[in-house]
């Protein structure tokens, strides 16, 4: 999903609507933050990781690496 799909998706709802994540075995949660972060994209193949990693002291850039939103 692109910022301008999130914006336009939620414009179209209340101010006051809750955003949540999906919990990690079932249910959901409300999210903490956003912060806007890079991401090496496509890094990951196993089912248990996310397919993109956020860059930070452990993780540094590569060919494909776009910025992103992360929420938590």
């Amino acid at each position: 999903m692109k910022v301008k799909e999130l914006i336009e998706l939620l414009q179209t709802l209340p101010q006051d609507s809750d955003v949540v994540v999906a919990g990690y075995e079932g249910g959901v949660q409300d999210i903490k933050e956003a912060t806007v972060c890079e991401v090496n994209c496509n890094v990951h193949n196993e089912w248990y990781y996310g397919a993109h990693e956020v860059i930070d002291e452990y993780h540094t850039r590569t060919d494909d690496t776009k910025p992103a939103v992360l929420i938590e």
